[in-house]
This record gives structure tokens, C-alpha cells and sequence, in this order.
């Protein structure tokens, strides 16, 4: 799944979901460049620090690299 902003269209994020290991993995990025910018960034850690009030912090990782096949 791809999902944009409202009031920041350059800023999506890519949704990977995998069923059989209950795991999803989240991708920032900004359209036009090949690295998150500053807004991009900002989404993550707010939607980073909600995740981890949800879940819990021993659930919740940021250096896991996960993509799907």
C-alpha cells in the first residue's frame, strides 16, 4: 500500500504488511529525491513515537531492514 500526505503531498510512505510472521515494515520518502527530507523524517517520528505507545517499545524497531519479496 502507498499512501500521501494531505497537506504534504511530496511525503509517502510504503506500507508492507507480511502475514505469516505478523511483521510490516513502513518506507518515508519524499517524491523527487532519493532521501527523506526534513518532512518526511518529521511523519516518521511522530507515527514512530504513536507505534511505540501502541505496542510497546520492545515491538517496535527501526534498524530491521524489511522488504517484501
Amino acid at each position: 500500500m502507498l499512501f500521501r500526505s494531505d497537506d504534504k503531498v511530496s511525503v509517502q510512505v510504503d506500507v508492507h504488511i507480511r502475514k505469516n510472521n505478523n511483521m510490516m515494515g513502513l518506507h518515508f520518502s519524499e517524491a523527487g529525491t532519493d532521501q527523506p527530507g526534513v518532512a518526511a523524517l518529521d511523519y516518521y517520528r511522530k507515527l514512530k513515537d504513536r507505534v511505540v505507545l501502541e505496542f510497546g517499545a520492545d515491538n517496535v524497531s527501526d534498524t530491521h531492514s524489511f522488504m517484501t519479496p
